[in-house]
């Protein structure tokens, strides 16, 4: 096989999600450079990642940690394993995120905490989740 041949498919395979992140952010107005740090502060762009959340007895799920729940709440009726696939994955990931950020009033910072946590709260001035808002804020490009 041609090395170059085999280094184009590897960077067609590699931009994938990428790609299907550019497709939701403008299907769902949702800005990509979000969806992009959230995808590498919950999976680092593993798509099989499998984490378990033991404070709700619960998985989740791919690149956007989607938990099966979640997914049912968005209108998903599948099997928890289906939420692997990357472009279904990312689909009900933005249109969750995007519902925090309605949510929330476009605050960014707000949305990105009930993304990880389901409600956003603060004590005093800072999320309870704060570096884990910290860290998506910091990958932001």
């Amino acid at each position: 096989m041609n090395l170059k041949w085999i280094l184009t498919i590897g960077l067609l395979f590699y931009r994938i999600p990428h790609l299907i992140v550019l497709r939701e952010s403008l299907l769902q107005g949702v800005d990509a450079n979000l969806i992009r740090a959230i995808i590498s502060v919950e999976s680092n762009w593993n798509a099989n990642a499998i984490a378990e959340e033991s404070n709700v007895n619960d998985f989740s799920y791919g690149l956007m940690q989607i938990r099966k729940d979640t997914a049912d709440f968005l209108g998903f009726t599948g099997e928890a394993g289906e939420l692997l696939n990357p472009s279904l994955n990312i689909r009900l990931g933005v249109k969750y995120l995007k519902r925090q950020l309605l949510r929330y009033n476009n605050q960014t910072d707000w949305a990105i905490a009930a993304y990880n946590a389901g409600t956003a709260s603060k004590r005093g001035n800072q999320f309870t989740n704060q570096t884990y808002v910290d860290k998506v804020l910091a990958r932001m490009v």
